[in-house]
């Protein structure tokens, strides 16, 4: 079952979507402060602790003020989406 880094609030609709999609959530709370436009080392030493514990294969942000964070974790994972430069 592939796992999914979800940024920002669980959302009931896309929590459904992925669980239709037979999708694992790993995760769905970083320490990504309102308003924060750049992610700093928190969410760096957050993913790394995750990534310890999961084998993360896509990272999914249910807002638009996840998506620079999203983009970060991919960049630093080397995930398949929008990487943090994309997104600004």
């Amino acid at each position: 079952m592939k796992q999914v880094l979800v940024i920002g609030r669980p959302k009931p609709a896309a929590m459904v979507a992925l669980d239709r999609l037979g999708v694992s959530v790993a995760c769905h709370h970083l320490p990504l402060h309102a308003g924060q436009s750049v992610p700093g080392v928190d969410l760096q030493a957050a993913v790394s602790a995750i990534v310890n514990r999961h084998a993360i294969d896509a990272v999914v942000a249910t807002s638009e003020s996840t998506m620079a964070a999203a983009g970060f974790v991919r960049s630093l994972l080397g995930l398949p989406g929008l990487s943090f430069d994309q997104t600004l």
